[in-house]
């Protein structure tokens, strides 16, 4: 069985940790989706959102444990409710986008973690099968939401 590992990084900071965030600062919006269209439009808000990828650097030790994978037996791929700017940053910034297959990304595809439509979509998009597919998070919603499909998890800590 080929197990697929699944990074992600919620709330602008690390779960298989590809960032750290130096701020103390969230990347993400505290409001619910419902919300969100309407936080967004705050000025303020539009603000704190492009100051934060200045603080997002690379976790080197991650970044190693990743790269020491053989990819020839494990398919890599993001799953991250980084929201536009953060992840926009990171792309341009950091050459670790190409130790993964594919990415997912919430603020591009309009669904977020833990909501079931977010896992249903990474798997049709890259024709994974939940049971050979093993999901790393922090954030305990997020793996409980992921089991539900039948997806394997692991809880980062």
């Amino acid at each position: 069985m080929t197990l697929r590992l699944l990074s992600t990084t919620p709330l602008g900071l690390p779960v298989v940790p590809l960032v750290k965030c130096s701020s103390a600062m969230s990347s993400e919006p505290v409001a619910g989706p419902l919300l969100l269209p309407y936080v967004q439009r705050l000025p303020a808000w539009g603000r704190l959102l492009d100051a934060v990828p200045r603080f997002l650097t690379p976790k080197q030790d991650t970044i190693a444990l990743i790269r020491s994978l053989d990819r020839t037996k494990y398919r890599l791929f993001v799953l991250s409710n980084m929201q536009k700017a953060s992840i926009s940053y990171l792309e341009k910034n950091f050459d670790i986008w190409d130790l993964f297959e594919g990415r997912v990304i919430s603020s591009r595809i309009g669904k977020v973690k833990p909501e079931t439509a977010i896992y249903e979509y990474l798997l049709s998009q890259y024709a994974l099968k939940a049971a050979d597919t093993l999901f790393i998070d922090d954030v305990k919603e997020n793996l409980a939401a992921a089991a539900d499909l039948g997806i394997r998890t692991i809880h980062f800590v």
